[in-house]
């Protein structure tokens, strides 16, 4: 099951109470886990905005147990937000079953993969490092190709760099 804090709390709320939410999303990868289920946690900007000296998205990944809770790491949210994944894939090893697949422009609009600012070489030199098991390739409003195009460029990037 996959769940951004947009989805389970409002940002404020998140964002001010990132620790006391880590009780919650723990017993959500616990729920899960009795099911059969892993809880997955998806990441937007406004997780790596600092509230307090920290970063909730740290916070999260400090005190969230790997035993119920993974996370899919947005590579074109972490990029928006400044953040190079790498840095989180060293900091946090095999944390991240999921990586969400989209570029980004110099304009801030999604782009097919590798066409954009994303430097995708050294993310696909960390998978192992990073436990990334899926990949998921989103083209919601992709502006350099149709949804076909993107999504067959995409596919060809990642044969070629996996």
């Amino acid at each position: 099951m996959v769940a951004s804090a947009t989805a389970l709390f409002p940002t404020s709320v998140f964002k001010v109470n990132a620790k006391k939410n880590v009780d919650f999303i723990n017993e959500m990868g616990e729920k899960c886990k009795k099911v059969g289920m892993k809880f997955c946690f998806h990441n937007h900007y406004t997780e790596f905005e600092k509230v307090d000296y920290q970063i909730p998205y740290d916070v999260l990944m400090i005190n969230t147990d790997p035993k119920l809770v993974t996370f899919e790491m947005d590579l074109c949210w972490t990029s928006f937000a400044g953040v190079n994944p790498v840095d989180y894939f060293n900091k946090y090893p095999g944390r991240f079953e999921l990586l969400r697949m989209k570029d980004l422009t110099s304009g801030r609009k999604v782009a097919t993969i590798g066409e954009a600012t994303i430097n995708f070489k050294p993310i696909f030199a960390k998978l192992k490092k990073a436990g990334v098991k899926y990949f998921v390739v989103e083209h919601n409003v992709c502006v350099t190709h149709t949804p076909l195009e993107s999504a067959r460029i995409s596919r060809e990037l990642l044969i070629k760099n996996l």
